[in-house]
């Protein structure tokens, strides 16, 4: 039988609404408790307001007001499966795959009413394996990717919004090696990744020692067809692949991985310029760090701003596509997914969520987070906001000082300069008008000295 799961379960918490703060957290990441249970916490953010999550026994969570409340429950008839995989397709639709760690039987749910009701739309009962991951291109069309069953990769289609699953035929993806399967599911990172309407890839890994590179698989047809091309990732050990694959755009994209608890002989991360076709080193990753969890690309960022959570602890960002890496944090973290760059949550221990402080196109590593002048402002969420024209900005400064307010767009280009100036302790507020600025996200820094703290707004009309 294989061995997909490291960690042991943890005891269900008891409250939701909690918020951790102790010493061995960094206050990069604010903890909350919910009532998910175990490790390796698939996340998925649809927006800066909508995240879903699961776990354990079959239990889903999903918040509504940007992760400051997680509601949620088992799903009906999945108790004593866990949630593995999740492709969210907006606040109140989403597919959950639930497996039996153990393998033999596996589970696609859909809901479209928030959760409040889920329908089983299709089990896969094979003895000893299980179906890895769940992708959607859009509401109708998704794709479900399992182990090699006598000789060849398992995957379903549908069409129809989950009414109907065709298999793929086996003819139609290039044949496993021995011992090859369809990715590492252990750190919440997705193994499988869909861009477009049509476009997908899908990692491998091995169960056993082998020394077959490690590929990655890709289609431009929704499934239909595949093909394969080899990567660096290290060959290292008896259990080794890849467990987390992100894509910017059809052509740009990065693989992650490795081997758990052993030292790799070789790169754990990957990118790629043509869509898959070849694959590259990223030779700028901690050589330290032994296995890469989860990755996460934030949209529409370029060059493309990634964050990567390691194996021991830590999380690392890039702002340049992966040619550097800065150290923002030494958590423990799995399952990781962001809205935007200062938007973005993660899987923890005992279930726990993780909210980001902070503003990946500023911060420069983690001493960027360490307590002191931040803790003398503070920055109010705008109101209304969303906006059409208008829009007030509240902030507080505990001591007479000299502070700027500026807007940028997700870029990091600098929009506009609200205010700058020397202001006295209290709280001051001052006005947006972005009558001449497209829909779209934003977001708004107030900086005193090396303090500084941002948030988003939106413009919608």
């Amino acid at each position: 039988m294989k061995k997909r799961y490291f960690f042991s379960k943890a005891l269900l918490l008891l409250t939701f609404g909690v918020f951790y703060s102790q010493s061995s957290f960094s206050q990069v990441w604010t903890y909350q408790d919910t009532d998910l249970g175990g490790y390796n916490v698939p996340i998925v953010a649809v927006d800066e307001n909508t995240i879903w999550s699961g776990n354990s026994e079959g239990f889903y969570i999903r918040s509504i007001d940007g992760g400051k409340t997680w509601p949620g429950d088992t799903i009906r008839g999945a108790l004593g499966l866990d949630v593995i995989s999740i492709a969210a397709i907006d606040r109140m639709t989403a597919y959950y795959l639930a497996v039996a760690i153990q393998g033999g039987d596996s589970r696609i749910y859909k809901t479209t009413d928030g959760g409040a009701t889920w329908a089983e739309q299709y089990r896969f009962i094979i003895p000893g394996t299980y179906l890895n991951a769940i992708a959607f291109w859009d509401e109708q069309h998704g794709i479900a990717i399992g182990d090699p069953i006598s000789g060849a990769f398992f995957m379903v289609r549908t069409t129809n919004g989950g009414l109907s699953w065709q298999a793929v035929p086996a003819t139609h993806i290039p044949a496993p090696r021995p011992g090859e399967w369809a990715g590492i599911y252990g750190g919440g990172g997705p193994i499988i990744a869909t861009i477009g309407d049509k476009h997908a890839w899908f990692g491998g890994a091995y169960g056993q020692a082998s020394s077959d590179s490690i590929r990655v698989f890709r289609t431009n047809d929704q499934g239909l067809t595949w093909s394969v091309s080899s990567t660096p990732i290290s060959m290292t050990g008896d259990f080794h692949g890849i467990s987390s694959v992100v894509f910017a755009d059809t052509l740009n994209g990065y693989v992650g991985g490795g081997n758990f608890g052993i030292q790799p002989q070789g790169s754990i991360m990957a990118k790629t310029t043509d869509g898959g076709k070849t694959w590259s080193a990223v030779p700028s990753f901690p050589s330290s760090e032994k296995f890469v969890y989860s990755m996460a690309y934030i949209p529409h960022s370029f060059p493309h701003l990634l964050v990567a959570n390691v194996d021991g602890g830590g999380s690392y960002v890039s702002k340049n596509s992966g040619d550097s890496w800065a150290k923002i944090s030494d958590d423990l973290l799995y399952g990781l997914s962001f809205a935007n760059p200062i938007t973005g949550w993660s899987g923890s221990e005992n279930g726990m969520i993780g909210t980001f402080n902070g503003n990946l196109l500023t911060i420069s590593s983690i001493d960027d987070f360490e307590s002191g002048p931040s803790r003398e402002i503070q920055l109010l969420q705008n109101y209304p906001n969303p906006f059409s024209q208008t829009t007030t900005i509240q902030f507080e400064v505990k001591r007479r000082s000299q502070v700027r307010v500026k807007v940028f767009d997700l870029t990091g280009k600098e929009i506009a300069l609200l205010k700058e100036g020397m202001l006295g302790k209290g709280i001051h507020e001052v006005v947006w008008d972005a009558a001449d600025m497209p829909n779209g996200a934003y977001f708004y820094r107030l900086e005193m000295g090396e303090a500084s703290e941002a948030r988003l707004l939106t413009v919608l009309r």
